[in-house]
């Protein structure tokens, strides 16, 4: 899973240089914000304040 649209992981098969590396991490490209974003608690807190 990719966090950036525009990035093609067929770029690291001839190797990136060190430039390009930190671009891509500048931009979070190597998130996977499915399980590393921070959201608000939303339902469960709801539940739990509700029960």
């Amino acid at each position: 899973m990719v966090s950036l649209p525009d990035f093609d992981p067929n770029q690291f098969v001839s190797g990136i240089s060190e430039f390009e590396f930190k671009k891509l991490n500048r931009t979070q490209a190597f998130n996977n914000f499915a399980i590393q974003g921070l959201y608000p608690p939303g339902l469960y807190l709801k539940l739990l304040l509700i029960g």
